[in-house]
């Protein structure tokens, strides 16, 4: 019953999710969200080893056209969360991290733990751009930009965006409940709609219809409840299974079993 009314109303290229219920009870909760088809750049961020993926609740979120190149860069983007009355997770969205800021963020998450992910920012070229563009909408904050003028080693507590929750694996992102201002989301979509309505060939307008689908997009969470923790991890992975059953069938079709398909072929092979 959950499964189908997910399902029914996420559609094929829906985001589907599962969490653990507080309580005994199974339910279904849909939220503002997105995904991206991009993840973590490196397992090290990792810090839900059952999933393999990261989660955190309520980050700041960097956004970043521009490559992180320098130790100095990244240090100034840690201090900037440090500093803060209450630091919180950092997530950076960005095209390429050089070596040296690499080693920076790497270190800092394997020996003091501290909470972090880098991810690579979806698409490529002037998609890419467009792409950080809805999620600024989306997220609030600023764009690090040589073009904008908002720069690594000036960021400040403005430059953050934030969500209720991200969840990251190696080949994509969730994002629920975005902290930016619903006017702005509002206007970005109005935006979008208008680039799609004027592509200039079907190329182009697929990549809008994608970040129009994405901007206006809602995510269904199935919070699974049980009474102990090996029921509700059986539980998770039925549930699991169900859902990409479900959106597999939805893409690709069924076929009917049982043995029917086969008493169905007898008379046509025998013409």
């Amino acid at each position: 019953k959950h499964v189908s009314e997910l399902v029914s109303k996420t559609g094929i290229a829906g985001v589907a999710r599962i969490d653990e219920s507080q309580t005994n009870e199974t339910y279904i909760k849909f939220v503002e969200g997105l995904e991206l088809k991009a993840g973590y750049m490196h397992p090290i961020y990792i810090n839900n080893q059952e999933t393999m993926s990261v989660q955190y609740d309520n980050p700041l979120i960097l956004l970043s056209e521009e490559k992180i190149s320098t130790e100095k860069e990244a240090i100034k983007i840690m201090t900037s969360v440090a500093n803060m009355e209450n630091p919180r997770p950092l997530i950076i969205i960005l095209p390429h991290l050089e070596d040296t800021a690499l080693a920076f963020f790497y270190a800092n998450r394997q020996r003091k733990n501290m909470p972090i992910c880098i991810i690579r920012a979806d698409g490529y070229g002037e998609n890419q751009k467009d792409v950080l563009n809805d999620l600024q909408s989306v997220l609030g904050g600023k764009i690090i930009s040589d073009m904008n003028g908002f720069r690594a080693i000036d960021t400040t507590a403005s430059y953050f965006g934030t969500c209720d929750k991200i969840l990251v694996t190696s080949l994509n992102t969730t994002i629920l409940g975005g902290g930016g201002d619903k006017q702005i989301l509002s206007d970005r979509i109005e935006y979008v709609r208008k680039e799609v309505d004027n592509a200039k060939n079907e190329y182009d307008r697929n990549n809008k219809q994608d970040r129009l689908a994405r901007l206006e997009g809602k995510v269904g969470i199935i919070y699974v409840g049980a009474n102990s923790d090996s029921e509700r991890a059986e539980k998770k992975a039925r549930v699991d299974d169900s859902i990409r059953s479900s959106q597999a069938a939805l893409l690709e079709g069924i076929v009917a079993g049982g043995g029917v398909v086969g008493i169905r072929c007898i008379n046509v092979l025998k013409e």
